[in-house]
């Protein structure tokens, strides 16, 4: 304001604003992934990894849904963790590989589903039901999620593949 008699003119930038200059006569909205936490801000703050603002002039940041994340900082928009992954916690920063024994066939998914009895998988992150494999002769398993298959006690054989129990 031309001619101002003191300070007390100025007004602070509302709550998810900031000025960075002297001498506007507005503030402007922190834009998405960055929020405003406070009055009289001279620059908006970054949303943290595993949380995001898709709009612009926030207060906080949100936290990452289940199966997805945000990796870096100054997100609009968390990622779909892709398939083999999983993300089973509000506000990951990560997703994490499929334990063995299990698989994630789409993105986004928050848990990984186990390999049926009978059928195991020994490596982490598979993306499809079809890395889970029969096992052997000579071999069964009891429970699904297995990571491997339990082997014929001796004086025992196994003819079947994909055995459920030590019967068969």
């Amino acid at each position: 304001i031309v001619g101002a008699a003191s300070i007390a003119t100025c007004t602070s930038c509302q709550f998810g604003k900031f000025s960075s200059e002297r001498g506007l006569s507005s503030c402007t909205s922190c834009s998405p992934g960055r929020y405003g936490p406070a009055t009289g801000l001279t620059v908006c703050t970054e949303c943290e990894t595993g949380k995001y603002i898709s709009h612009s002039a926030q207060l906080q940041c949100a936290v990452c849904p289940l199966g997805k994340y945000a990796g870096v900082t100054g997100l609009s928009i968390c990622q779909d963790c892709d398939a083999g992954t999983f993300a089973q916690s509000f506000g990951s920063s990560q997703c994490e590989l499929c334990p063995s024994g299990t698989y994630s066939d789409s993105s986004g998914r928050s848990i990984c589903s186990d390999c049926n009895v009978g059928k195991y998988l020994e490596y982490r992150g598979a993306n499809h039901t079809s890395h889970c494999q029969d096992c052997e002769p000579g071999s069964y398993s009891i429970i699904t999620g297995a990571s491997s298959c339990t082997l014929c006690t001796s004086g025992k054989y196994g003819m079947v593949y994909g055995a459920k129990d030590s019967d068969e």
